[in-house]
C-alpha cells in the first residue's frame, strides 16, 4: 500500500467502503460532512448503483475513489486509507450512521495509546448487538461443526464474553469491523489490510497483527454507532458463507500454518454438509492451493473528485 499523503494532521480520516451502497450511503455521510476535523473518503468497488453520485450530492467534501474493480473489502480500506490525512483512520460501513462525537470519542482513545478502539454498536430499533468475540480456534470450527456452540456461550466462538453489557472500556481480542478507530500511522506501519482476504477475516487479520505488535484493542460503550448490517451480502445471491469459509483458511493458514489451515478447512467442510449449503461445500473442497489462492480483482485505483 502506498501513501499518497506524507503528513498528516490531527483530525479523522473516514474511510467508507461502497458496493452497490446507494440505499444507506447518504444518511451515514449527511452526518459528517461539513467538519473541519472530518475527512471523508469514498472507495467505491465498481457499484452497479449510482454509490459516488450518492457520496458527491450527500459530501460534497468528500474524497471520492473509484477502486477499479471489486477488489473487497481490504483492497477499498487500502486505496481510501492511501488518500487519508489525519492522524486517525476510521473504518465505517456504508450500512451505518455515526455521529461525529462518537468517532471522535474512539479517535482521542487511539491517540491515548490504542492500537484500536470500537464502539458499541446497535441495530435499527437501539438494540446493542454483538460486534466482540474472541480470537478462533481450530477447535472452535470444530465445536461450531457438531453444533455444541449451541449448547453453552462458553463454547460459542462468537460470544462477547459479556462486552455487550460492558458501561466502561474492556480489552478484548477482535471486534466488528463495520466501525474502528486505529492510529493512521500504525495502519500504514502494519501495511494496511491483507488484500489476499477479499470479504470477511480481513479486519481479525489486521486486529491480530496490531496485537502482536504491542496493541491493546479495547471495546469502548463510551460511543454508539447505528449499524443495519448484512446490505452487502444480502446481494450475493448464493450467500457469502463460501466467502467467509475460504477467508478463515487463509486466516489459519497465515497464522498457524498449513497443517492448522488443513484441520480448519475439514470443519468446515462439515459444517458445510450439514448446512447442506452447495456454495460453500464446493468452496471447501476444492484444492487447498486454490482455497488459499485469490481470484478478486487488484486494480489500480483513481480518485474522481479533483
Amino acid at each position: 500500500m502506498t501513501s499518497t499523503a506524507a503528513t498528516t494532521e490531527p483530525g479523522l480520516s473516514i474511510v467508507v467502503v461502497t458496493w452497490n451502497s446507494s440505499a444507506t450511503l447518504a444518511p451515514l455521510l449527511a452526518e459528517l460532512t461539513g467538519l473541519d476535523d472530518v475527512e471523508i473518503i469514498v472507495a467505491d468497488n465498481d457499484s452497479a448503483d449510482d454509490s459516488l453520485g450518492v457520496a458527491a450530492a450527500a459530501a460534497p467534501d468528500a474524497i471520492r475513489i473509484r477502486t477499479g474493480g471489486n477488489c473487497g473489502f481490504a483492497g477499498g480500506v487500502n486505496a481510501g486509507a492511501a488518500a487519508a490525512t489525519r492522524d486517525v483512520l476510521v473504518l465505517l460501513n456504508p450500512d451505518c450512521v455515526a455521529g461525529a462525537d462518537d468517532l471522535r470519542h474512539l479517535a482521542d482513545r487511539v491517540r491515548g495509546g490504542l492500537g484500536i478502539a470500537a464502539p458499541r454498536l446497535t441495530d435499527a430499533s437501539g438494540a446493542v448487538t454483538r460486534s466482540v468475540r474472541r480470537r478462533a480456534t481450530v477447535r472452535d470450527q470444530f465445536v461450531v461443526a457438531a453444533g455444541l456452540h449451541k449448547v453453552s456461550d462458553r463454547l460459542d466462538p462468537d460470544s462477547d464474553g459479556g462486552a455487550s453489557t460492558a458501561t466502561v472500556p474492556v480489552a478484548v481480542d477482535v471486534v466488528s469491523g463495520a466501525c474502528f478507530a486505529t492510529p493512521l500511522a500504525l495502519f500504514r506501519e502494519l501495511g494496511g489490510l491483507d488484500e489476499r482476504f477479499f470479504l470477511y477475516g480481513e479486519e481479525v487479520d489486521y486486529m491480530v497483527r496490531v496485537t502482536e505488535a504491542g496493541g491493546r484493542i479495547e471495546y469502548d460503550p463510551g460511543a454508539t454507532v447505528m449499524h443495519i448490517g448484512g446490505t452487502a451480502a444480502d446481494q450475493v445471491s448464493t450467500g457469502t458463507d463460501f466467502l467467509l469459509m475460504e477467508s478463515r483458511v487463509r486466516w489459519f493458514h497465515k497464522h498457524h500454518g498449513r497443517v492448522a489451515a488443513q484441520f480448519a478447512r475439514v470443519a468446515l467442510a462439515a459444517w458445510a454438509l450439514r448446512r447442506r449449503d452447495r456454495a460453500a461445500i464446493s468452496a471447501m473442497f476444492r484444492p487447498m492451493k486454490k482455497i488459499l489462492t485469490p481470484t478478486h480483482p487488484r486494480p489500480k485505483p483513481v480518485r474522481v473528485d479533483e
